[in-house]
């Protein structure tokens, strides 16, 4: 089977190495094929503006659809700057509805995408890391994920500081992609204590994480979040922030903190950073559910949820 390919970075579509017996065309997808994957929903208007040829089988991966972003929204301010989202979101729905078969990457996007009326097929994504990654350990915290007004940059700045424990024992690590006008807030008052990498390399990415103490995530909403399962593929604990979709995937193997409280987030940043009990447990409990999160097994799922031989 000849099949077409959109994806927004390499890592995407990394796993078809692991499908035998098939033509993968990554972002070069040429005519007559027999199928196209969007390996992610912000894709699909390149898919469905290619002038695709009728009757090819369409199949997107969904990694969330954030319906509810004007909770995230904390004044009029925010609300106004991230109205462009309303429109957003309709014309992702929209473009779904034309999929013949799409992929929720947990139960948690998966129920959300069924509320707005499309079906879908849950698996989980992969990791793809080397647990024997070799790094020089540090003392810091690390958040990793786009500098969006969800992952609350500015909250984890806060709560660090609010600490002295943490303040003084530990840098501040923020590695991110995308535009950073969403850090002008927080860089303004970091004075030489907070460290930002902007759209490094997957390797960067992955020797920042594997040489902290702790990577934390107090997004307010996620459709499933990679670095967490990342982290703890190279030994390093979490602190998450309390999300549906967190808890489906960790149950109660890590430690949560409330959704943008900085004082219980701050607690339990030092929680985590000084109990030796917590690290060393939390890396252990998560091996089995690193376990079922492998290149190898996605590929399997993947192939048996689209109808590839």
């Amino acid at each position: 089977m000849k099949i077409g390919v959109y994806s927004p970075n390499d890592f995407s579509s990394l796993f078809t190495k692991y499908i035998d017996g098939h033509e993968w065309h990554v972002n070069s997808v040429p005519k007559n094929v027999d199928m196209i994957y969007c390996a992610s929903s912000s894709q699909l208007q390149k898919v469905f503006g290619s002038g695709r040829e009728p009757g090819v089988p369409v199949v997107c991966w969904c990694w969330d659809i954030p319906v509810n972003w004007e909770s995230w929204c904390r004044n009029d301010s925010e609300l106004a700057e991230h109205s462009w989202r309303r429109e957003s979101v309709r014309s992702t729905i929209s473009y779904l509805k034309k999929c013949d078969i799409v992929l929720s990457a947990s139960k948690f996007t998966q129920r959300t995408l069924l509320d707005n009326g499309i079906e879908s097929k849950q698996l989980y994504f992969y990791v793809d890391v080397d647990p024997g990654l070799s790094v020089k350990k540090k003392d810091q915290v690390i958040q990793v994920s786009r500098f969006a007004l969800n992952k609350r940059f500015d909250l984890t700045l806060q709560a660090y500081q609010s600490n002295k424990n943490v303040y003084e024992g530990y840098d501040l690590r923020f590695v991110g992609i995308g535009s950073t006008d969403y850090l002008k807030s927080v860089s303004g008052k970091r004075n030489g204590i907070t460290y930002v990498s902007i759209n490094p390399s997957r390797d960067h990415v992955l020797r920042e994480i594997a040489a902290s103490s702790l990577l934390v995530s107090p997004s307010v909403f996620e459709g499933w979040g990679i670095t967490p399962i990342e982290a703890l593929s190279l030994g390093v604990p979490v602190l998450l922030s309390d999300l549906e979709v967190f808890r489906e995937v960790y149950g109660d193997i890590v430690l949560y903190h409330k959704k943008d409280d900085i004082g219980d987030y701050a607690e339990k940043m030092d929680f985590a950073l000084h109990s030796y009990d917590y690290r060393r447990d939390v890396v252990r409990q998560a091996k089995p559910i690193l376990a079922e999160f492998t290149p190898e097994k996605f590929a399997k799922r993947f192939s048996f949820a689209i109808g590839l031989r």
